[in-house]
């Protein structure tokens, strides 16, 4: 007789059952316990499982940080190489343009306080570029080393995407009024001065006139 069997038999007579009424008492509780035996495991196996989920859920995601931690120390080598290939060639960039704007004959820095105007500054600037044959891409490095005072204010108005010759000398040429519609006004308006004979005036408007 299983343990089992010989607890139910106990538990049926010490109830008063015999016969037939103990051994269908004896069959309900047996098959209440197999019964709650089976949702025991039942509920062991999905705890079993629900434990397993999670483990392998947390591996995952370890796994997961770790491949996200390799792939931004992956990215920061790679950008830091990035950064030092430029520094380089920024350097040699930088030891190009000196060594161009060295060879420039000797150029003054534009002074309005000496007579300079900006379109004739520019003017002989471009003349000494084209007789040396440089190249384009040097020429806003070199015209910024050569402004000072309100021209080099000019150059802190422009943002990186404008920062090339042909916008610098644009904003230039418009700082110190020398457009085409800024020499229009002044053709319109002008007035012979008092040191001006007609010869002279009339020679000051046609040099304005092909401005």
């Amino acid at each position: 007789m299983s343990e089992l069997t010989a607890r139910l038999v106990k538990l049926g007579r010490d109830l008063g059952l015999e016969g037939p009424e103990l051994r269908a008492f004896m069959k309900e509780e047996r098959d209440r316990e197999v019964k709650r035996e089976a949702q025991e495991r039942q509920e062991m196996k999905e705890a079993q499982e629900r434990l397993e989920k999670k483990e392998a859920q947390e591996r995952q995601e370890k796994k997961e940080e770790q491949e996200r931690k390799d792939k931004l120390e992956l990215e920061k080598l790679k950008l830091q190489a990035e950064i030092e290939n430029a520094k380089s060639l920024h350097s040699k960039k930088d030891s190009s343009t000196n060594d161009w704007i060295a060879k420039i004959p000797r150029m003054n820095p534009f002074s309005e306080a000496k007579g300079d105007t900006m379109d004739a500054f520019l003017f002989r600037f471009e003349m000494l570029v084209k007789a040396h044959n440089r190249p384009e891409d040097k020429k806003f490095l070199a015209l910024s080393n050569l402004l000072t005072g309100e021209s080099l204010k000019v150059l802190q108005t422009l943002s990186v995407e404008q920062q090339t010759y042909s916008c610098l000398k644009q904003a230039s040429l418009k700082k110190f009024l020398c457009t085409a519609a800024d020499y229009n006004v002044k053709f319109l308006t002008a007035v012979p001065t008092n040191t001006e004979d007609a010869d002279a005036f009339i020679s000051r408007l046609e040099t304005v006139f092909d401005k």
